[in-house]
């Protein structure tokens, strides 16, 4: 990296002391303008007195360590300063000038120097190594390496710069581009900069590097920032992309993302408890507005139920209104690959930016097989909204999950859906949104579940930066056009937190799956280190709802440990003889038809084998399957109406919820799935919250018949889910761990599969390995309709071998099914 002459090799300058790498420092003296006549005037005054003789040399020693700098350079700014100033001369006058100021310079000074400009083994130890800045003003706004006190730093187009604004509380890496001018003033490549606000306005951040900026030190022209506890002391700028990369990653690399936040917290439960209150949290909204999903439709109302719907309360007209009232509103969609899923993408961009031109919406694809799903509302950078649910068709649900429904009051429109019986289709999102696509009389729609949290305080800050990173991202991810408006965070909201901390009822913790083409300058897999954790670290019990079970006991390379952290903790358990209970609900195949698409028979093969491993190594473990039973229990649910005609129908309620919980302490919550595209961060973008009840909230609660700690408030949340999902009484799933309540769900679960399979010939069930049997078993009629009446909730065991002698084969005729997991 450094060759040629002197200290610092060649003067093409390396990125290196006092971040000044290929940008020209402020002119030396400060007071004046350094001339190059001027410097071999001193160079020649210094050949002179260096002639004079021994005497004089001991005379300047004596001064101290200092006594030579102080003549003549008087310090390593100068000295640097002084570097700049002669770049363009020639080489050997070049040489000789800086070879004799830097002898010039105190034998500290030069130590000093030669430290901070050596090649770096390491770009981690490069990043860590202090950072000496011109004199600056704790007052300022904006701390960069140029001098951006006097505005007179002159930084040469092309150059990658590092900033930090306290409104911010964030770094960002900027490219320097030439900046309009006053009209009538002339602007060159080495003109003074525009004030930094403008410049930064003008030009979005290439990358946003999140951290929490907890402090800033001056000392001696020293900057140190200070982030979750970590000290960085950063190169701020480069001509080298590369170089600017290298140091963003290593910076981000050296500390974890998001801090645990003191917040308080609502549950929600299906559409009809989170579409409400996202409809009153998009009211309440003062200054802005941010949005992502992997599908969003305009036309969707947020508050339903009434004889009558009530315009004022589609998602359309309340952004609209928000916009008129000044609410700066951005919303970042995934760019779907159209001829695989209607998502009408492009159709909602224009149409919502053409509502006002306070809505900006950002689409983004960088791999086709891959998507952004993570699904999050922040308001005002002090709430959040994330979970399971888009705002999109099909969501909304009530707590008893109907079948049919003529009235349109629930259901209206397009929000009739079901893509097993009907693909959606792009043309009728965007022409015929109010028109149901379905027979309501004769066709069931499909019941959707799911899990989703409302958070107010710091952790909707985290979740803004989250945002500002990808809104950064994705126009220079795609080579598009940069968007007309940054996304910059209020940071003062940090400090107007305290009455929020006060009331918090839990500690939530931000978490993603995100990687270089998906938003962040490296790779992170958080939520699935969440879940591992939550699972070693549980003593009681794990409750599982997902949309999806796909782990690494499937036998491919699946690669994420959600399975194989199960069999052991339930191994310790049983060894220990400790009881310990795991219950999963999933859903058993995606929207579609089982018997035809391929999608469908990848994410049954994959996880249908995930499953029969994991109970087989059960088995082994364990010792019978009785030991297996008491421990671990799967299964999905199911839901039965009767059409207008008479006709009973069942279908399966889709699990969408990406949920776990452990020991009624703590749980995760998101957009994520158990398989490898959430989990491992370089494949689906997705964002869930870790959330811990407070100590303040804890209380004394029965768990496997023995007094414990538990969250009131996480117990009431599964206890409502298990209410639901198997028709208990609340007594009777009090206590999850006692033997009293698993026996209660193990009974209703086998009861209802039973009741299913004797009334619906073609439901999914064990018996049916092979296509010819589900075929024939569709033809058959139903029967023993009475059976029906004794169901409880929806709850039935998951059959693991369905369709399990053709699986393998429809596998191979997959493309890419490997991608799907």
């Amino acid at each position: 990296m450094h060759g040629g002459y002197g200290p610092l090799g060649s003067y093409n300058y390396p990125p290196g002391y006092a971040g000044y790498g290929g940008v020209a420092p402020p002119p030396w003296p400060a007071d004046g303008h350094y001339d190059g006549a001027g410097a071999q005037k001193e160079k020649k005054s210094r050949s002179k007195s260096k002639k004079a003789g021994k005497s004089s040399r001991s005379r300047s020693r004596s001064k101290g360590k200092r006594g030579r700098a102080a003549a003549l350079v008087p310090d390593k700014e100068a000295y640097v300063r002084l570097l700049a100033e002669v770049a363009g001369w020639n080489e050997a006058k070049k040489k000789n000038l800086v070879t004799n100021a830097f002898a010039m310079l105190s034998e500290e000074s030069q130590a000093e120097i030669r430290s901070l400009t050596a090649p770096a083994q390491n770009p981690r130890k490069q990043t860590r190594r202090l950072v000496k800045l011109p004199p600056a003003d704790p007052s300022s706004d904006l701390l960069c390496t140029v001098n951006s006190i006097d505005k007179a730093a002159r930084v040469p187009e092309g150059s990658y710069v590092f900033a930090f604004r306290r409104e911010w509380g964030f770094l960002a890496l900027y490219k320097k581009v030439k900046s309009s001018s006053p009209a009538g003033e002339r602007v060159s490549s080495s003109s003074r900069l525009p004030d930094w606000g403008q410049l930064l306005d003008q030009a979005p951040a290439l990358y946003v590097l999140l951290l929490e900026v907890i402090d800033l030190a001056f000392d001696s022209n020293t900057v140190k920032i200070n982030a979750s506890g970590t000290t960085f002391r950063l190169q701020f700028a480069t001509k080298d992309f590369e170089t600017a990369s290298t140091v963003l990653r290593a910076s981000h690399k050296a500390c974890r993302p998001f801090s645990p936040r003191l917040c308080v917290a609502e549950f929600y439960v299906d559409g009809v408890e989170f579409y409400p209150h996202l409809a009153d949290g998009i009211l309440a909204a003062e200054s802005e507005i941010l949005m992502a999903a992997w599908w969003l439709s305009p036309y969707i109302f947020l508050k339903r139920g009434e004889a009558e719907l009530d315009q004022n309360f589609r998602l359309d007209n309340l952004l609209q209104r928000k916009a008129f009232a000044g609410v700066k509103i951005s919303i970042l969609l995934y760019q779907e690959v159209e001829r695989a899923t209607a998502l009408t993408s492009h159709h909602t961009k224009s149409y919502l930016e053409s509502l006002h031109p306070n809505i900006h919406v950002v689409r983004h694809r960088d791999r086709l097989q891959f998507t952004h799903h993570q699904k999050f509302t922040v308001v005002d950078w002090k709430v959040l909204f994330v979970g399971g649910l888009d705002p999109c068709y099909g969501r909304y649900d009530v707590h008893d999950h109907p079948l049919f429904d003529d009235s349109v009051a629930l259901f209206p429109g397009l929000d009739y859906r079901n893509p097993m019986l009907l693909a959606d289709e792009a043309s009728t999102q965007t022409k015929y949104p109010f028109q149901t696509a379905l027979n309501r009389l004769v066709q069931n729609r499909l019941p959707w579940h799911d899990v989703h949290i409302r958070l107010e305080g710091k952790v909707a800050y985290d979740a803004g930066l989250n945002f500002a990173q990808r809104w950064q991202h994705h126009p220079k991810n795609t080579g598009r056009k940069a968007e007309a408006r940054s996304v910059l965070p209020d940071v003062s909201v940090l400090y107007q937190a305290q009455k929020t901390e006060e009331a918090a009822n839990v500690r939530a913790t931000l978490c993603r799956s995100i990687a270089e083409w998906s938003g962040s300058p490296v790779l992170e897999k958080y939520i699935h280190q969440a879940y591992v954790q939550l699972i070693e670290k549980s003593t009681d019990f794990i409750y599982i709802e997902n949309q999806y079970f796909i782990s690494s006991l499937c036998g491919t390379e699946v690669s994420n440990r959600v399975a194989q952290a199960l069999v052991d903790r339930i191994t310790l358990a049983h060894s220990l003889k400790q009881t310990f209970r795991v219950l999963m609900l999933i859903q058993p195949h995606g929207e579609g038809d089982p018997t035809k698409d391929q999608f469908i028979w990848s994410v049954l093969y994959y996880q249908n084998q995930t499953l029969q491993k994991m109970c087989a190594a059960l088995l082994k473990n364990l010792g019978s399957q009785e030991a297996v039973d008491q421990h671990f229990m799967v299964g999905y649910a199911q839901q039965h109406g009767v059409s207008s005609e008479g006709k009973p129908t069942c279908a399966p309620i889709y699990i969408h919820s990406k949920f776990l919980m452990a020991d009624d302490l703590r749980f995760v919550v998101g957009s994520a799935n158990i398989n490898d595209r959430s989990f491992n961060g370089d494949r689906d973008s997705e964002l869930a919250v870790l959330v811990e009840q407070m100590p303040a909230e804890m209380a004394e609660g029965k768990v496997n018949g023995k007094m414990r700690t538990i969250g009131s408030r996480v117990r009431q949340l599964r206890k409502q889910l298990w209410i639901e999902h198997f028709g208990l009484a609340e007594d009777v799933v009090e206590d999850p761990a006692s033997d009293w309540a698993w026996q209660a769900v193990h009974k209703v679960m086998a009861d209802n599969t039973r009741a299913y399979q004797a009334v619906f010939p073609a439901a999914p069930a064990n018996r049916i390995t092979t296509l010819d049997e589900a075929q024939r078993a569709a033809l058959k009629p139903t029967s023993n309709e009475h059976l029906l009446k004794e169901i409880k909730g929806h709850a039935v065991l998951y059959p693991v071998y369905y369709l399990s002698a053709v699986l393998p084969t429809m596998i191979a005729l997959a493309t890419g099914a490997n991608m799907l997991v």
